[in-house]
């Protein structure tokens, strides 16, 4: 069984340290379960928002796990947000289409979409880490918010979207790839998406969905 001391070991080979962050377009599926028992790690995963773009209106906890965005169209009303809470790794998770395959659970996305007054954020990075009491890893995930004007119908939703699908490396063989969110369904399993629809005034909360890969 391979420890969990070897999640931080240090590698002499630069190239494969760079695969860390590197972005490849497969990984439609997921990993078999099989793969998934074959780990020995016991690690958190937690994150934080980090260099927004097209910032336009007022913005608040940028490096923490909650950013606020925005001016809203309504007095008195809380500005957009997007939060992120961690969850303990291994922790599966089965998706709707994928039968016997599983993912793992990085985490819980929320997302409060707002009436603002003009689009306040068109992206951010969520840098998520991976960690023991032995060291830690991360990776930064690109988010695209593509948000609608407002004209106080409370018409048009806005969509946030991944961006690539980064990879975060484990012990030496394992890796996780970002690969969406888990789309909930009344009644069953959650439907794996790259992104994210929200009509105005709503808010949610998703999976943060990866998938165990051999590196």
């Amino acid at each position: 069984m391979r420890s969990f001391l070897d999640l931080f070991r240090a590698s002499s080979d630069r190239r494969t340290r760079a695969k860390t962050t590197k972005l490849i377009p497969e990984a439609e599926g997921l990993e078999s379960r099989k793969l998934l028992a074959r780990t020995s790690i016991v690690a958190n995963w937690s994150g934080i928002f980090a260099n927004p773009t097209g910032v336009d209106g007022p913005i608040s906890g940028v490096g923490t796990s909650a950013v606020q965005f925005g001016t809203p169209l309504a007095p008195n009303t809380s500005p957009s947000s997007v939060s992120f809470v961690g969850q303990s790794f291994p922790t599966p998770i089965r998706v709707r289409n994928h039968h016997q395959n599983s993912g793992v659970q990085v985490g819980q996305f929320t997302v409060a979409n707002t009436q603002l007054t003009t689009p306040a954020l068109s992206g951010i990075n969520l840098v998520l880490t991976i960690s023991a009491n032995v060291g830690q890893r991360s990776v930064s995930v690109p988010i695209q918010l593509d948000e609608t004007p407002n004209d106080g119908s409370g018409a048009g939703a806005d969509t946030i979207r991944l961006v690539g699908k980064p990879i975060i490396r484990l012990i030496r063989g394992f890796a996780v790839q970002i690969v969406g969110f888990g789309i909930p369904n009344p009644g069953g399993r959650p439907t794996l998406s790259r992104e994210l629809t929200l009509d105005e005034g709503a808010t949610t909360t998703v999976t943060l969905i990866g998938k165990l890969i051999r590196r």
